[in-house]
C-alpha cells in the first residue's frame, strides 16, 4: 500500500512492569473513501520484525514526507517496506 510517511518513533524502554519495548512506529497518511484529504494512521513494528525489512532507521527519516510502500499481511501486519524511489 502506498503511503505518505508522516512521522518516526524509535522506541526502546522498558515499562513499570519490567516489558522491554523495543521497535518503531510509523505515522502515516493514505487516501481513504469518504475521507476528504486523508487519513492519518500509525502502525508499531517490533524491532526483530523490522530489522528483517533491511530499511535502515535514517533512510526512514530521510523519507519523512514522501510516499513508501508498506506491504501488510492477511492480519494486517506489516510484512515488508520498500522506500519508493523518486523518478
Amino acid at each position: 500500500m502506498k503511503v505518505n510517511l508522516v512521522g518516526l518513533q524509535d522506541f526502546n524502554f522498558k515499562t513499570r512492569e519490567g516489558e522491554v519495548i523495543d521497535g518503531v512506529k510509523l505515522h502515516y497518511l493514505i487516501p481513504e473513501e469518504n475521507t476528504y484529504g486523508f487519513q492519518a494512521e500509525k502502525i508499531y513494528i517490533a524491532r526483530n520484525v523490522f530489522k528483517s525489512f533491511k530499511v535502515d532507521i535514517e533512510e526512514l527519516i530521510h523519507c519523512i514526507g514522501c510516499d513508501i510502500d508498506i506491504e501488510f499481511n492477511n492480519k494486517r501486519k506489516v510484512c515488508g517496506i520498500d522506500l519508493l524511489k523518486a523518478s
